[in-house]
């Protein structure tokens, strides 16, 4: 999870006036999760920001991966190549994110540092041999 999904979380659960009890109930009940620190896909954290907007608190709205993020674009142009040289079956997104979720641990949403160690398994799986 990007560090600041759990930020935001924070700050929604301020501005909502929600005691730690209050709080850990919202995750437990939106996603399942005790912290903000165990959210870990996208659709977790999607299920906190609209049981967040029932009281009456905004929350920004997370883009999934694909979004206007230059390192996953970068990722995504490395997918396609690996699809032109026939080492991928399918090159959409959904297969881009089936894959990161296979290599990080069922995430979909990647911090900085999870995005530059992509590109790099990205990279080196383009250069490998067929």
């Amino acid at each position: 999870m990007a560090s600041g999904c759990s930020r935001i979380i924070h700050i929604a659960a301020h501005r909502a006036g929600l005691d730690d009890e209050a709080y850990r109930a919202l995750l437990m009940g939106a996603a399942g999760v005790a912290s903000s620190k165990d959210v870990r896909t996208w659709r977790q954290y999607n299920a906190i920001r609209k049981a967040f907007a029932a009281l009456g608190v905004r929350m920004p709205y997370w883009k999934p991966l694909g979004s206007d993020d230059p390192q996953m674009g970068k990722a995504y142009a490395l997918w396609c190549s690996l699809y032109d040289d026939g080492k991928v079956e399918d090159k959409s997104w959904s297969a881009l994110t089936a894959f990161i979720k296979r290599q990080f641990a069922g995430q979909d949403i990647l911090n900085n540092v999870q995005k530059s160690h992509l590109i790099e398994i990205l990279k080196k799986w383009l250069e490998r041999e067929a």
